[in-house]
This record gives C-alpha cells, sequence and structure tokens, in this order.
C-alpha cells in the first residue's frame, strides 16, 4: 500500500480530500507539525496552509533533507494566482490542486506522481547497476593490457591507455615467442561495451594465432578470418609488428604511422599502408608486409588517433589535427627521455587542452647498449656497472605493491628510470643532478 503524507495548518478544508485518499486505497499519514515528520516511505505529500508561506517552508524543508528530497509535492492552494504558483515551483513542488477538490483531478494527479517517482527510482536503480557493471567492463579491459612498463627480450616497452569513457576500443599486447617479440596496436571503430567486448576477442585471437604459426602475415588473417562474425559493421585499424633481432616486419592496416623519435626531433616513419581488418572480405599476402631496421638509441611510438583528438576543435582550415599534433611534439616533447612518451604525452596534452573525446593508446619501445630491469624480483641486466645495479635493489626494496617493475636504461647523456609502484622518495636527495616525474603509479627519473 502506498502511503502518502498530508501536512495542513487546516485540516478540515481538505477532510474530504483525505477521505477520498483513503477510501482508493492509499495509507494517509496526517500532521500539522513539520517537525514530526519522520523520514519513511513516503510516496508523495500533499501540502495546504493558508496563507500559502507556511507550505514553502515546509517544501523547502524536503527538499534540503536528504531522506525526503525525492519525494513529490503535491501543493492544494485556495485559488490559482500567478505570483503563488511561480513561488511554489521555484521552490519545488511538483503540482498543484485548486479548492474545491475535484475527485477525478486529485486521484489522476496523486496516482501519476506516485508513478512517476517509482519510474525514476527504477530507473537510478538500473543506473547504478550499469555504472557497476561498466567499472567491472573497465576494470577486466584493464587487466588484459600487459603492464605499462615492460622488457621482452632486449626491447624496453612503455605504454599508457585511457578510454573516453568507462570503456573502450582500443587494445595493444606485447610477447615474446621463441626469438621474436610481437608488438601490436589496434583500433575498432565505436565506443563502448561492443566494442570492449571486441578488444578481448581480439587480444585472444592474436596470441593464439601467433604463438602456433610464428608468422605475422598468417596471424593476421587468422585475425581477420575470426573476427568476421562479430565485427559486424565496425572494423579494425592497427599496426602489426614481429621483431626479429633489429629487424621490424609489419603490417600496417590503415593505422596512423610510426613516429621515431632521437632525442632532439620526431619523424615520421615511411611505411606501407593496407586497408583494415573486416572493412572487405580480402585475404593480406606478402605485398602488404613491409620491412625496417631497428636502430639503437631510437624511440619508435605507436598510438591510436584518440592522442590528437585535442586538436580537432581548434585546427584552422588549413591544418589537420594530425599535422597539429606533430607540432605538437616538436615543441611540447622534444628533449624528455623516449621511455616517458606514453605519460607525458597525454598528461601535456590534458594541461593545454583539457580533454580527450576518443579513447588513447601510447606505446614506446626501442633498443638501448646499456640496460637492467627487475620484474616479479627478477633482475635482467645488459652492459650495466654495479652502482647501478645496486641502485635497482633498492629501488625494488621501495616498493608498495607486489607488482612492482622498474626499468633502467643508461645512455651516454642521461640515464633514465622508469618505476612502477616504487616510493622513489627516500633515495632521491642523495641521486645527482636529476628531474623526477609520476604519473599515478608510474615515476620516472632522469639523472644528468
Amino acid at each position: 500500500m502506498d502511503r502518502i503524507l498530508v501536512i495542513s495548518s487546516d485540516f478540515g478544508v481538505i477532510a474530504e480530500a483525505v477521505e477520498l485518499l483513503k477510501f482508493v486505497g492509499y495509507e494517509v499519514v496526517e500532521t500539522s507539525d513539520i517537525e514530526e515528520v519522520e523520514p519513511g516511505n513516503f510516496e508523495l505529500a500533499i501540502l495546504y496552509s493558508n496563507p500559502p508561506q507556511k507550505a514553502y517552508e515546509w517544501t523547502k524543508y524536503f527538499k534540503t533533507h536528504k531522506q525526503l528530497s525525492a519525494v513529490p509535492i503535491i501543493l492544494v492552494i485556495q485559488k490559482k494566482e500567478y505570483h503563488v504558483l511561480l513561488e511554489s515551483y521555484q521552490v519545488g513542488i511538483s503540482d498543484y490542486i485548486e479548492l474545491p477538490v475535484i475527485d477525478v483531478e486529485l486521484i489522476s494527479k496523486v496516482a501519476l506522481h506516485i508513478e512517476l517517482k517509482k519510474s525514476r527510482e527504477r530507473i537510478e536503480k538500473l543506473y547504478q547497476e550499469l555504472k557497476e557493471n561498466l567499472e567491472l567492463s573497465r576494470q577486466l579491459q584493464k587487466m588484459m593490457l600487459p603492464q605499462r612498463v615492460n622488457l621482452l627480450k632486449d626491447i624496453w616497452i612503455t605504454s599508457n591507455y585511457a578510454p573516453s569513457q568507462y570503456v573502450g576500443g582500443d587494445v595493444y599486447d606485447f610477447t615474446s615467442y621463441k626469438d621474436s617479440v610481437l608488438i601490436y596496436l589496434a583500433d575498432i571503430s565505436g565506443h563502448g561495451v561492443q566494442s570492449a567486448l571486441l578488444c578481448s576477442a581480439v587480444k585472444s585471437f592474436v596470441r593464439y594465432a601467433f604463438e602456433r604459426t610464428n608468422s605475422l602475415l598468417e596471424t593476421i588473417n587468422e585475425l581477420s578470418s575470426s573476427l568476421k562474425p562479430v565485427l559486424v559493421h565496425n572494423y579494425l585499424t592497427g599496426i602489426f609488428l614481429k621483431i626479429s633481432s633489429n629487424t621490424v616486419e609489419y603490417v600496417n592496416c590503415g593505422h596512423p604511422n610510426i613516429i621515431c623519435y632521437d632525442g632532439k626531433g620526431f619523424f615520421e616513419v615511411n611505411m606501407k599502408r593496407t586497408f583494415p581488418i573486416g572493412l572487405f572480405d580480402l585475404s593480406y599476402t606478402l605485398e602488404d608486409i613491409g620491412l625496417f631496421e631497428l636502430q639503437e638509441g631510437i624511440t619508435y611510438m605507436l598510438y591510436t588517433d584518440g592522442i590528437y583528438s585535442p586538436f580537432e576543435k581548434i585546427v584552422g582550415n588549413d591544418e589537420n589535427s594530425w599535422s597539429a599534433f606533430k607540432k605538437f611534439l616538436v615543441r611540447d616533447i622534444t628533449g624528455i627521455a623516449g621511455e616517458m612518451i606514453p605519460f607525458y604525452v597525454p598528461s601535456r596534452l590534458r594541461t593545454l587542452y583539457s580533454k580527450f573525446s576518443d579513447d588513447y593508446s601510447v606505446i614506446a619501445f626501442g633498443k638501448n647498449k646499456s640496460f637492467c630491469y627487475i620484474e616479479d624480483g627478477q633482475l635482467v641486466s645488459f652492459n650495466m656497472d654495479e652502482k647501478y645495479l645496486s641502485l635497482m635493489n633498492e629501488l625494488k626494496s621501495l616498493g608498495y605493491k607486489e607488482d612492482v617493475r622498474i626499468l633502467m636504461n643508461k645512455r651516454p647523456e642521461i640515464l633514465t628510470i622508469v618505476t612502477e609502484n616504487v616510493e622513489v622518495g627516500p633515495i632521491l636527495k642523495r641521486l645527482p643532478t636529476s628531474v623526477t616525474l609520476n604519473f599515478d603509479d608510474i615515476t620516472i627519473i632522469n639523472i644528468f
């Protein structure tokens, strides 16, 4: 039985209305003192006072009380007066009834506002459930992505991703198999849950096919064939790289080209390009495969087009967002360590232009002559002095989570340390000239 609260300064005036509500099956609670109202399961409140100023105070009380603010209010008035109705709606009533009360009007308005309240509560409950499910989807999608700091064979990798909504359509992964390293970045058209679900399928297909065939071309064709039934109207752009020693074999499926960074400037790799996956019912051939040599000391940058989405609304007619992004890299990013790119680029863009309108992913990778890396407590080192290995072990002891990753690259002019889940504060005072930047759980130290 729905409960209705009636507050009145004169119950004699609205006695018939109260009796009618009881007659049609409502439980009516009557009071003349707002202080006596205990927040409860009221579906509706009916207020009457003459003059109406007292009813305004009651309405304000309802709207400022957390447990009563959602209760719809019907005001009973002596007659229609513009200033009375205007102020009544301003303080928060839902509707009004004019005396003398008409039975049909009273019953229909009460039923309408009770149903609206219940509908709103159902929508709010569904919305909360949706938010919880989307948050779970977001966490699951995040878990599907590889760690943000990594070393495969002798290739260091840093990466970063953020969806424009709870979940997005970007997917990337890297893995090693036999003597090869696979790195890929893909962008599924569209946004939201559907694209996120497709992302999980892409990762499963790619890993399975690559470890079974160790062939980049067969991997992509198997991915294309497997996704046909589920892509429907979607398609997938991406760059897929197989790195063996210093040779990079790649297929660029309609994706933005790789950008290289040497510490002093940025330049685009001139790449072969072919059609996106799912756009045509065709297979990829050897003619679609390109090659280039991996150079030590060069940072290679993979990214989805969402990273330059902040420029879409600010570029002029003679410029596109991609060219504006390249100018931004030269102007704002030149001089930083390559390992920082996935974290510093979106952070700087967010500072300058506020918001990303699309999902974005950024991967930086490269080779270095001297490096060391800690993952799961295991140290991998090549051509590093003992003092750096000692520093690595000290950093490892400062980890504040189980999943601690530390990458250290030594170059002639700079030592770059990338840590994940490490509290670096205790050692900073003892380091020589250095710059430290924090990006959530990622901390990057450059020692000159």
